[in-house]
């Protein structure tokens, strides 16, 4: 009798053992793989909120000017971009400042000269500035807001490059690549590691149904920023983005044949001002400002503060909250405050 109790004890005992040790490795298994789960939680952009890894968090911004003279059309790398500004310039002409984050685009351009406003915006990213020359406003921003930069007037020949292929002529025909300017980066030892704002994105789509909830139809945006010169936006439902078309005329990009879409737009009224005896524009955009944002087929209207030259632009609503944007390329038109813009 005592022989099978105590083999009953023994059993017992080995019973409790093996449930521990079971219970141990399930928690282990458990702790493990919520470790996991956290490590493989996506960073997001802080430009376009598309998923980034942590390592491609320590990438720069890199603004590229890309011209827009009709001569110049179409230009390549729009697709690859994760935010395009567009500005006047002297003339009755607009030039883009592209700002690229983790890209691998192939072919970019043509590439033209800075001016002051550019080199402005580009210094809110804490980016590097890549351009063919400058007027002497621009080139003299640059060494003022001691902007690291790549100028095509230095580099051309090996940074950038005359693209005979495409049919045009200088100065509308300079093109680079991010490969070649990732290699002409290396070789300057600019740093690449660098604190910047961006925006914020709502990356479910809830925030975003409340902050436009307030705001009117926007389905067709026509934005004739100069007499001769207008850019248009229409929303597609189905892709809850918007087609460009200047001058009545599908935006393309040139290297990948593909149309170029918006997912955000932001209007910033802006007045600007021919200085001088050469005629340079001066474009009033730090300080404060109205504009508009137009997102998901809807638009308010917004605010705008930037407080020093290479200060962050901060975007909010009407309630004075930080604006949301959807993930996707954002295109922001700086515009004077008398433009007629049309939405409907």
């Amino acid at each position: 009798m005592k022989k099978t109790k105590f083999t009953i004890l023994i059993l017992l005992l080995l019973l409790t053992f093996v449930s521990c040790k079971k219970q141990k490795k399930e928690n282990d298994t458990k702790n493990t793989t919520e470790t996991a789960t956290i490590n493989e939680t996506p960073t997001y952009s802080p430009l376009d909120g598309s998923p980034l890894s942590k390592e491609d968090m320590n990438q720069p911004v890199i603004g590229i000017m890309l011209d827009n003279h009709p001569k110049a059309r179409q230009q390549s790398g729009f697709n690859k971009a994760s935010i395009i500004y567009e500005f006047k310039v002297e003339g009755d002409f607009t030039r883009y400042l592209a700002l690229f984050y983790n890209s691998d685009a192939e072919q970019i351009g043509p590439v033209r000269s800075a001016r002051p406003y550019f080199v402005n915006t580009i210094s809110e990213y804490n980016g590097i500035y890549a351009h063919f020359g400058g007027s002497t406003l621009g080139m003299s921003k640059i060494s003022d807001l001691k902007v690291d930069n790549l100028d095509g007037m230095q580099l051309e020949g090996k940074t950038f490059k005359r693209n005979s292929k495409t049919g045009k002529k200088a100065p509308h025909n300079a093109y680079t690549s991010m490969e070649l300017i990732n290699s002409a980066i290396k070789e300057k030892g600019y740093e690449t590691k660098r604190d910047f704002k961006g925006f914020n994105f709502d990356l479910e789509g809830k925030d975003i149904e409340s902050q436009m909830a307030v705001g009117t139809s926007a389905m067709n945006i026509t934005i004739p920023t100069t007499p001769s010169y207008k850019v248009n936006f229409k929303y597609d439902e189905a892709n809850k983005k918007y087609d460009i078309s200047r001058n009545n005329v599908d935006m393309i990009d040139e290297f990948d044949q593909e149309k170029v879409k918006a997912t955000n737009i932001i209007i910033q009224y802006a007045d600007s001002k021919v200085i001088g005896a050469g005629g340079i524009l001066e474009i009033s955009h730090v300080g404060t400002g109205n504009g508009k944002l137009i997102t998901n087929g809807k638009v308010i209207d917004i605010k705008w503060n930037k407080e020093t030259e290479n200060g962050k632009t901060i975007f909010t609503t009407e309630n004075n909250n930080e604006i949301i944007l959807s993930p996707g390329q954002t295109w922001i038109e700086v515009v004077d405050t008398n433009t007629n813009i049309t939405i409907e």
